[in-house]
């Protein structure tokens, strides 16, 4: 986990009590960095010990799989847990210093910058070589 997913993960160990309202069963078919095998462990506690005592395990499992920020807000977005997804994007832009948008996966991301600084570059190249010497 990246600098950013590890301040995250404290926030949300921080705040606990705001997603003990969320519905673990709801979230599980739209979390896609979850393994089946998740899933599987997720719902068996949820049959045995309850949506309130899952919640921490959900939460534990997401922050051990790669883009779990994003696939987090986008479940929490889908079931209208619209405070609880925007507190959580706001506290992830801050910390990677971006407006990430929602929905934006962070490979397309790296390649828009990257394609912006070839553009960035050929530019100057090109008022390099376009600029008289004086």
């Amino acid at each position: 986990m990246g600098f950013a997913e590890d301040k995250l993960a404290e926030h949300v160990r921080r705040n606990m009590e705001l997603f003990h309202h969320v519905k673990v069963e709801e979230l599980l078919s739209y979390l896609p960095c979850l393994t089946k095998t998740d899933q599987e462990e997720l719902r068996a506690y949820l049959n045995n010990k309850g949506n309130q005592n899952t919640v921490w395990h959900l939460l534990d499992c997401l922050q051990r799989r790669n883009n779990w920020p994003t696939d987090l807000i986008n479940a929490l977005r889908r079931f209208e847990y619209t405070d609880l997804a925007d507190n959580l994007q706001q506290k992830y832009n801050s910390l990677t210093g971006s407006c990430k948008l929602q929905g934006i996966s962070e490979r397309e991301r790296e390649s828009f910058f990257g394609q912006l600084f070839s553009i960035i570059y050929l530019l100057s190249s090109i008022y390099v070589t376009t600029v008289p010497l004086v």
